[in-house]
């Protein structure tokens, strides 16, 4: 097998395009999920394309970790360090606030054999939370990093062959029915995962090829939300395991709209340095996440939504104190904890 090296660094501004793109990617997420706070109804062409264009942002983060894992973790990889890391980082976290939503949800009353199975089933399904099943998916998307050592180290054309084929069985096999079958969502998203890493492997000549066709790239994904809207599909698509449920347009779509983004940001970041804002943005991004649910939950009970009635701006507003107040205490858990606040919310 061809062994693939890592290419030179020249300069710092590749890195600094996904500090951009990290920021953007939580917006996105906190966006999709901050629709029940807003009376944002797809019911006109408009809200419904504007819907399956915000939906999914979950794909351009499995894209962002899978380029991270070339090129931060593959130099000098060794599994049981990653996984010990991976451990510390994201499952002590996810164990704690999954716990934490778990009370807040679930009567005490039941029986303690009835709850350990509740609590159990929730951890294994990520469903304490609104996406919270992304960690239980990751982490077997983490534990089978040898696969990806290997797919680093064939030639570029078998990289392609797999990523083309990951991609055709992902577009039928779609997400799980409620997100709660962490299997299945490693099936669905192995191709945001691996191209992620190709596109760090053979960095420059994607970028030479992507700046000039990005644009195209970036319109082809637009179209796909557009043809996903005419046919009348809302949002993600979901499936039961081994049954037919077409094609997964909204996966095409976030993979074109990630490509072009990957070249997007590259070029805004070669014109100087990252804003203040967006990097705290991206470096608190996993607290975002992991508070988010938090956030939201307590803005529906405030009832301080919706603020104007108008679905699209209500649904930037959501967005910016929902974004804005999860920012706010993770830099206070931050303060308060310093380093071990990774335990605590994975920043």
């Amino acid at each position: 097998m061809a062994r693939n090296s890592s290419p030179k660094i020249s300069g710092n501004y590749f890195l600094s395009s996904f500090v951009y793109f990290r920021a953007f990617a939580i917006i996105f997420i906190v966006a999709g999920h901050s629709y029940g706070l807003t009376l944002f109804a797809r019911d006109n062409p408009a809200s419904f394309f504007a819907g399956n264009l915000i939906t999914g942002g979950t794909t351009f983060f499995v894209v962002i970790s899978g380029y991270l894992f070339h090129h931060v973790f593959y130099p000098r990889f060794t599994y049981r360090r990653f996984l010990e890391g991976k451990a510390r980082n994201l499952l002590a976290p996810y164990l704690l606030l999954s716990t934490v939503a778990w009370i807040l949800r679930h009567p005490l009353e039941l029986g303690l054999a009835e709850l350990i199975w509740i609590w159990l089933s929730i951890l294994a399904k990520g469903s304490a939370a609104a996406g919270y099943w992304y960690i239980p998916f990751i982490l077997l998307t983490f534990l089978i990093s040898p696969h990806h050592v290997a797919f680093i180290q064939l030639s570029a054309r078998s990289q392609i062959g797999i990523l083309l084929l990951s991609l055709l069985v992902a577009a039928f096999v779609q997400k799980p029915i409620d997100d709660n079958f962490p299997l299945q969502a490693v099936i669905t998203f192995k191709p945001a995962y691996l191209m992620g890493i190709f596109l760090s492997v053979h960095r420059n000549r994607a970028l030479a090829i992507l700046k000039r066709l990005d644009v195209y790239v970036f319109a082809a994904g637009v179209g796909l939300a557009a043809l996903q809207t005419a046919i009348g599909h809302s949002g993600n698509y979901h499936s039961i395991f081994f049954t037919y449920s077409g094609i997964d347009l909204m996966l095409l779509q976030k993979l074109l709209l990630s490509l072009a983004f990957f070249s997007f940001f590259e070029r805004l970041a070669s014109r100087g340095a990252v804003p203040r804002l967006i990097n705290l943005i991206a470096q608190a991004s996993f607290g975002v996440y992991f508070l988010h649910p938090f956030a939201i939950d307590a803005a529906q009970r405030s009832r301080l939504f919706p603020p104007t009635g108008l679905p699209a701006l209500d649904l930037v507003l959501a967005t910016l104190l929902v974004g804005a107040a999860c920012v706010g205490a993770a830099l206070a858990i931050k303060a308060v904890a310093g380093t071990r606040s990774r335990y605590l919310i994975g920043y």
